[in-house]
């Protein structure tokens, strides 16, 4: 199949099992890394002020990659993407994976699968399969339909277990994990951008909740040691390289919190990122919902909140108060952006055509966080961001007038459109 999987707890990688048995498939293998079996504990990757730790050629990270990616991508075709899969809060790798995605908190079970169990199951478990959804294939065995890499990290401490260790909320305690687990995922970016079977391609990322605090801190991490003079140049390109080679970074219902995601743009910019809208470097599509009660609870009331770091983009956009040229607030709960995108003219699955059903309103239900992913509408929405890449470009949807109007680019109140 088309996909990749790695587990992760705080800075430690493993490849877990990839037998085809549900019990086996994702399981994570605590024990020294097995090059013949491809599974078991990898690197440590511990981030610091002046010498972070970066993969190795011969590593196991590098052997797993080189591996999967000479079965997988031999004949990845042109256009084909190649994305990033990483979920939110309350998951754990270590859980056993079943079969019935709901009866897992393994991500590697719950959601990297290729299971249409139908909509409402799905939305009411929080179970879609999102590389069924965004369009790669279970019995691709050639990557004719892309590659998709799969991070399972451990996002569930335990709120017994976080009250005992500082007296932390779990939620807090969850962030700090996305927080350490940011470095093992630039290294993951690292070693992707460097095989020379993605050369020229862009990575794309496709980001849940408190994922987005993952992404965006190993983006920024990755910024910062681009121009760390303590790394020899060709350490420092090998950093810089796996933000500039990213593309369509999707961000869901995104934790992560505003001044947190302006510290990036603004490193990013430093760099002489933003200075077009054209080329290779990553193009941010935040999808946010101003219904969305979890967000306003967890990220905005239990996290570990600064002055002037309180809201979440998920929440409320980028906040910067100027349009950026790559970064473009989808609210899906807007009626004017689901007008919008309603009257696109385009072709779906099987050639009929179609008007995108977008939605950040699960009916009856005031728990919507998990509706970014689990309404087949705005699945279909991020399939054709990352698959229709000349239409779907955020310069392409900021140009492009449906029923005389431009897209809505924002997140306002509740009832603003």
């Amino acid at each position: 199949m088309s996909l990749l999987m790695v587990s992760c707890d705080r800075s430690t990688m493993y490849a877990p099992r990839t037998r085809p048995q549900p019990s086996q498939r994702g399981l994570l293998i605590d024990s020294p890394f097995d090059a013949g079996a491809l599974e078991g504990r990898m690197e440590t990757l511990l981030e610091a002020d002046d010498l972070p730790d970066l993969p190795t050629d011969s590593g196991p990270l590098a052997t797993l990659i080189d591996a999967r990616l000479n079965a997988l991508a031999r004949t990845l075709p042109e256009g084909a993407p190649v994305v990033v899969m990483v979920h939110g809060f309350l998951f754990n790798p270590y859980a056993v994976p079943t079969l019935d995605p709901a009866d897992s908190d393994n991500a590697h079970a719950r959601m990297y699968h290729y299971q249409d169990r139908g909509e409402a199951t799905e939305v009411r478990h929080h179970t879609s399969g999102w590389p069924l959804w965004l369009g790669f294939e279970e019995a691709d065995r050639t990557g004719r339909s892309g590659l998709a890499i799969g991070l399972a990290w451990h996002s569930s401490p335990g709120l017994a277990q976080s009250l005992f260790d500082g007296f932390k909320n779990h939620y807090y305690r969850a962030y700090t994990y996305a927080t350490e687990t940011a470095w093992p995922l630039a290294c993951l970016l690292m070693r992707l951008a460097q095989h020379p079977r993605l050369a020229g391609r862009e990575i794309d990322i496709f980001a849940h909740s408190l994922g987005t605090r993952t992404v965006l801190r190993a983006i920024a991490l990755c910024a910062k040691h681009e121009i760390n003079t303590r790394l020899s140049t060709a350490k420092r390109a090998m950093v810089g390289q796996a933000w500039r080679r990213l593309g369509r970074v999707i961000l869901l219902g995104g934790a992560e919190y505003i001044f947190e995601a302006q510290l990036v743009y603004s490193r990013l910019r430093t760099l002489g990122f933003d200075a077009s809208v054209e080329g290779f470097g990553p193009q941010f599509y935040n999808v946010g919902c101003r219904e969305n009660d979890v967000l306003d609870k967890f990220g905005e009331w239990f996290g570990p909140r600064g002055p002037g770091n309180h809201e979440v983009i998920g929440h409320n956009g980028l906040g910067s108060g100027e349009r950026a040229s790559r970064w473009l607030d989808l609210q899906i709960d807007s009626a004017a952006l689901r007008t919008w995108f309603g009257g696109i003219d385009g072709r779906g699955r099987d050639g009929l055509p179609l008007g995108l059903d977008i939605s950040g309103d699960q009916p009856w239900n005031v728990w919507d966080h998990w509706y970014y992913y689990t309404h087949r509408g705005n699945m279909e929405l991020y399939r054709r961001i990352v698959r229709d890449r000349d239409n779907f470009s955020i310069k392409a949807l900021r140009e492009k007038a449906v029923g005389g109007e431009y897209i809505p680019d924002g997140i306002g109140r509740v009832g603003e459109d």
